[in-house]
Protein backbone atom coordinates (compact mmCIF):
# COMPACT_ATOMS: atom_id res chain seq x y z
CA UNK A 1 0.00 0.00 0.00
CA UNK A 2 1.35 3.44 -0.87
CA UNK A 3 1.51 6.19 1.73
CA UNK A 4 -1.39 8.03 0.10
CA UNK A 5 -3.81 5.08 0.20
CA UNK A 6 -6.14 4.58 3.10
CA UNK A 7 -6.19 1.29 4.99
CA UNK A 8 -9.40 -0.71 4.72
CA UNK A 9 -9.87 -0.56 8.47
CA UNK A 10 -8.39 2.05 10.77
CA UNK A 11 -6.02 0.84 13.45
CA UNK A 12 -8.04 1.24 16.64
CA UNK A 13 -5.01 0.83 18.92
CA UNK A 14 -2.80 3.13 16.86
CA UNK A 15 -1.29 5.71 19.24
CA UNK A 16 -1.33 8.25 16.39
CA UNK A 17 -5.12 8.00 16.08
CA UNK A 18 -6.58 11.13 17.68
CA UNK A 19 -8.84 10.76 20.68
CA UNK A 20 -11.45 13.49 20.62
CA UNK A 21 -14.13 14.46 23.06
CA UNK A 22 -17.69 14.23 21.82
CA UNK A 23 -17.92 18.03 22.05
CA UNK A 24 -14.88 18.43 19.80
CA UNK A 25 -16.25 15.94 17.26
CA UNK A 26 -19.64 17.62 17.14
CA UNK A 27 -17.97 21.02 16.87
CA UNK A 28 -15.92 19.80 13.89
CA UNK A 29 -19.00 18.31 12.24
CA UNK A 30 -21.14 21.39 12.94
CA UNK A 31 -19.80 23.26 9.91
CA UNK A 32 -21.05 22.06 6.53
CA UNK A 33 -17.75 22.77 4.77
CA UNK A 34 -15.78 20.73 7.32
CA UNK A 35 -18.36 17.93 7.10
CA UNK A 36 -18.03 17.84 3.31
CA UNK A 37 -14.23 17.83 3.52
CA UNK A 38 -14.52 14.77 5.77
CA UNK A 39 -17.14 13.20 3.48
CA UNK A 40 -14.74 13.70 0.57
CA UNK A 41 -11.97 11.76 2.32
CA UNK A 42 -14.43 9.18 3.66
CA UNK A 43 -15.54 8.39 0.08
CA UNK A 44 -12.12 8.44 -1.58
CA UNK A 45 -9.52 5.67 -1.57
CA UNK A 46 -6.78 8.30 -1.43
CA UNK A 47 -5.92 10.04 1.82
CA UNK A 48 -4.32 13.04 0.10
CA UNK A 49 -5.91 15.96 -1.74
CA UNK A 50 -4.89 19.45 -2.76
CA UNK A 51 -6.68 22.55 -1.54
CA UNK A 52 -7.87 23.11 -5.13
CA UNK A 53 -9.41 19.60 -5.21
CA UNK A 54 -11.26 20.33 -1.96
CA UNK A 55 -12.47 23.68 -3.31
CA UNK A 56 -13.79 21.95 -6.46
CA UNK A 57 -15.45 19.29 -4.30
CA UNK A 58 -17.20 21.91 -2.16
CA UNK A 59 -18.32 23.90 -5.19
CA UNK A 60 -19.93 20.76 -6.64
CA UNK A 61 -21.71 20.08 -3.34
CA UNK A 62 -23.14 23.57 -2.95
CA UNK A 63 -24.72 26.06 -5.25
CA UNK A 64 -21.88 28.23 -6.57
CA UNK A 65 -23.55 31.29 -5.04
CA UNK A 66 -23.83 29.58 -1.65
CA UNK A 67 -20.19 28.47 -1.78
CA UNK A 68 -19.18 31.99 -2.80
CA UNK A 69 -16.22 33.08 -4.83
CA UNK A 70 -13.58 30.39 -5.40
CA UNK A 71 -10.85 32.58 -3.91
CA UNK A 72 -13.02 33.34 -0.87
CA UNK A 73 -13.69 29.63 -0.35
CA UNK A 74 -9.97 28.83 -0.67
CA UNK A 75 -9.21 31.51 1.94
CA UNK A 76 -11.82 30.05 4.32
CA UNK A 77 -10.32 26.59 3.92
CA UNK A 78 -6.72 27.72 4.34
CA UNK A 79 -7.30 30.04 7.30
CA UNK A 80 -10.18 28.45 9.17
CA UNK A 81 -11.41 24.97 8.34
CA UNK A 82 -8.18 23.12 7.50
CA UNK A 83 -6.26 24.50 10.51
CA UNK A 84 -9.17 23.58 12.81
CA UNK A 85 -9.27 20.00 11.49
CA UNK A 86 -5.48 19.84 11.75
CA UNK A 87 -5.45 21.11 15.34
CA UNK A 88 -7.64 18.14 16.29
CA UNK A 89 -5.40 15.63 14.50
CA UNK A 90 -7.96 14.80 11.79
CA UNK A 91 -5.69 15.84 8.95
CA UNK A 92 -2.31 17.33 8.16
CA UNK A 93 -2.26 20.50 6.11
CA UNK A 94 0.94 21.55 4.36
CA UNK A 95 0.61 25.26 3.59
CA UNK A 96 3.63 25.32 1.30
CA UNK A 97 2.44 22.55 -1.05
CA UNK A 98 -1.26 23.17 -0.32
CA UNK A 99 -1.82 19.47 0.24
CA UNK A 100 -4.03 17.86 2.82
CA UNK A 101 -3.47 14.37 4.23
CA UNK A 102 -6.39 12.75 6.01
CA UNK A 103 -5.58 10.84 9.19
CA UNK A 104 -8.57 8.57 9.55
CA UNK A 105 -9.41 7.09 12.90
CA UNK A 106 -12.14 4.66 13.79
CA UNK A 107 -14.04 7.12 16.01
CA UNK A 108 -14.18 9.96 13.50
CA UNK A 109 -14.86 7.53 10.62
CA UNK A 110 -17.91 6.13 12.43
CA UNK A 111 -19.26 9.59 13.17
CA UNK A 112 -18.65 10.85 9.62
CA UNK A 113 -20.50 7.80 8.29
CA UNK A 114 -23.34 8.47 10.72
CA UNK A 115 -23.51 12.18 9.84
CA UNK A 116 -23.46 11.37 6.13
CA UNK A 117 -26.28 8.85 6.44
CA UNK A 118 -28.36 11.33 8.45
CA UNK A 119 -28.31 13.97 5.67
CA UNK A 120 -31.80 15.10 4.81
CA UNK A 121 -32.32 15.52 1.04
CA UNK A 122 -33.38 18.99 -0.04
Amino acid sequence: MTSSERPDTPAVDDPNTPTLSHDAIFDLLSNEYRRHILYHFHEQPQAVATVDELVRHLRTQFDARAAGDTDQLRIQLRHSHLPKLESHGILEYNERSETVRYRDGSEIERLVACAKSAKIPV
